[in-house]
């Protein structure tokens, strides 16, 4: 597994995100996703979007757990 896209896969599971959601989301077929995620698939620019994406629920998440605690 390619440590780079590995490291996708334990954000989302962190997150708790299902990959259908991901898939949904960047408007790309699962599989495709899970390919990336497991290393089978090179593909820079879907890898930069997801990681992006990851980031924003990571940033939303973090601004949730503040003000629950605000």
């Amino acid at each position: 597994m390619n440590n780079g896209t590995g490291r996708l896969r334990q954000r989302r599971r962190t997150l708790a995100i299902p990959i259908t959601t991901v898939a949904t989301a960047l408007a790309v077929p699962y599989q495709r996703i899970r390919r990336l995620e497991i290393g089978q698939r090179l593909d820079p620019d879907l890898a930069l979007t997801y990681s992006r994406w990851l980031t924003d629920r990571e940033q939303k998440s973090s601004s949730l757990c503040l003000a629950d605690t605000a």
